[in-house]
């Protein structure tokens, strides 16, 4: 039986993987997208990505094993490392090391991610001056109970966790992208000609709507028609604004329905939403701009429902 996109989301609120230290748990509930962001944020998640990609590669200032890259890296994108217990390897698809840090990737992407990541805080020689430019000390650093304290990143333990909280995360384009990567594999980009795999939603927007007249959609139009693992589009004119998961459904009542909606949004991250879906518009328009459904303060163009 299928996952449903809310059990989807909540792998991500748990991805467990083998640490230098043992089995740990992150939980990667933030959103981002692209390397975007004020100055300081946007500046330091590209450093670091550049910074991490040249340790798992032994380049530039971590050639030759320089500043603690005493790791193997095979041809074939395999790390091998004394750290890595109780299997000393891990592939790592170097395509996928930047979409992850672009808001894109499966909860096993991110669990072989976080196994390189604390490897790379244990053994990269980083000193306060390089922490410094990476940006790290720019992000406010939170107690156990969430709140802020003095300590900056390079006082701080460096744990995986304080990484992908400051660095890391999903976007709706992602989340989206990932479940039907796993589970409706069977769907195509028809614009493309390829699959909606997590390497085509790193390419550009998602083109759902685009898709529409491809065979592999069905519009959905009357409330009482929804149903879970439907898909709710914003469009513009270059892509997909804004893509979410219908997790759960009511009982229609008009032209609304009540709905659990499964997402990623800037203002809340990874999270079900519920409230009301409501058919603004009876006759459906293909312009631009037409919003014919909203939910929780968002209009959408299209609701769409993958064909089996």
């Amino acid at each position: 039986m299928p996952t449903s996109p809310g059990d989807y989301l909540r792998y991500y609120n748990a991805i467990p993987f083998d640490g230098v230290t043992g089995r740990k748990n992150i939980h990667l509930t933030g959103y981002r997208s692209s390397f975007k962001g004020d100055a300081n944020t946007e500046e330091s998640r590209k450093s670091t990505y550049y910074d991490l990609r040249n340790f798992i590669l032994k380049r530039k200032r971590y050639k030759d094993g320089e500043n603690g890259a005493t790791h193997v890296f095979t041809e074939d994108g395999t790390m091998f490392s004394d750290l890595l217990k109780p299997l000393p390897s891990v592939k790592i698809d170097m395509s996928m090391l930047q979409a992850m840090f672009q808001g894109v990737g499966r909860p096993r992407d991110f669990r072989d991610l976080f196994r390189v990541i604390d490897v790379y805080l244990t053994r990269a020689w980083i000193d306060e001056e390089h922490f410094q430019k990476l940006g790290w000390d720019k992000f406010v650093f939170r107690d156990k109970d969430g709140k802020k304290t003095d300590e900056n990143w390079y006082c701080a333990p460096w744990e995986v966790q304080h990484f992908a909280d400051s660095l890391l995360g999903i976007d709706c384009r992602g989340f989206v992208g990932a479940y039907l990567n796993e589970q409706r594999p069977n769907i195509r980009d028809t614009k493309n000609d390829m699959s909606f795999s997590i390497d085509s939603y790193n390419k550009g927007p998602a083109s759902f709507h685009i898709n529409k007249n491809g065979g592999q959609f069905r519009r959905i139009d009357d409330p009482a028609e929804v149903r879970q693992g439907d898909i709710m589009i914003k469009c513009s004119a270059g892509g997909s604004r804004h893509v979410a998961m219908i997790n759960r459904v009511g009982v229609a009542h008009g032209n609304r329905i009540w709905i659990e909606s499964a997402e990623s949004r800037g203002s809340t991250g990874l999270a079900c939403l519920s409230g009301d879906l409501v058919r603004l518009k009876n006759k459906h328009q293909d312009a631009k701009n037409d919003r014919n459904w909203q939910h929780k303060g968002s209009q959408y163009n299209f609701i769409l429902r993958p064909k089996v």
